[in-house]
């Protein structure tokens, strides 16, 4: 027979545990809506975006120098003996040209890279970014997607890289790095701040001064993607 004090400590426990379990944050990163702000300037134009985030181990954010695998930028194909193979450097002999096959598609910045002046098939790697961003306009009433890639000659829009921030997970301390400011709020969660900028009046001439909403994910370093989610729309 269990004593009663035992039977108590029991209870105890497994309600603990229960109550652990429903609080227990999840190792795939979430992220919520927080403001949007366009910032007019003298001569560059910012859209200025915040959003909060939390993630269980917070394996959040990478370097530009990350560059191998699984953070490449590209994958390459490229023939050996008749086969074709994939690789992420682009320095590989025989890389796979535009126009070596009726069976390639057309140019595209979704199938093609420029390597040493050539253009060669290649498809890009979504985990070379961790913050993803897509443009909509709004035009009669409907919202459609705007790819500043195929306008600005295959860039990667205002898909981005912002830095590592483990390191300051037990800190509290702000991490700044290009775009991005990142306030980090506990050790599961924080604050990011994104300024995506272009030459004034480039905005306002591709987006007509909206409006505009954009929808947005991140990924972590295992390569979890967040949830999606979407901004209020703003005129500019």
């Amino acid at each position: 027979m269990i004593k009663p004090l035992a039977l108590i400590l029991l209870i105890f426990s497994i309600v603990i545990s229960c109550d652990s379990d429903e609080h227990e944050i999840s190792t795939i990163p979430k992220i919520e809506f927080k403001s949007l702000e366009y910032i007019d300037g003298n001569r560059v134009d910012t859209f200025k975006l915040k959003i909060l985030f939390q993630d269980g181990d917070f394996d959040l954010g990478f370097g530009f120098a990350e560059i191998d695998s699984p953070f490449h930028a590209y994958t390459y194909y490229f023939m050996d003996n008749d086969i074709i193979k994939s690789t992420y450097d682009q320095n590989t002999p025989n890389l796979i040209k535009i126009g070596a096959s009726d069976t390639l598609p057309e140019f595209s910045c979704n199938f093609y890279n420029i390597v040493d002046k050539d253009t060669v098939y290649a498809k890009p790697n979504p985990f070379h970014y961790n913050i993803f961003v897509d443009f909509y306009l709004k035009e009669n009433g409907q919202l459609s997607e705007f790819d500043f890639r195929e306008f600005l000659s295959c860039s990667s829009g205002y898909n981005s890289r912002f830095p590592e921030i483990s390191s300051a997970r037990n800190t509290n301390n702000p991490v700044s790095e290009g775009p991005f400011n990142i306030i980090i709020n506990s050790s599961t969660s924080g604050e990011l701040t994104y300024n995506m900028t272009a030459v004034s009046p480039l905005f306002q001439a591709l987006l007509d001064g909206g409006p505009v909403k954009l929808k947005v994910k991140i990924s972590d370093r295992s390569l979890n993607l967040s949830n999606e989610i979407e901004t209020d729309e703003i005129v500019f």
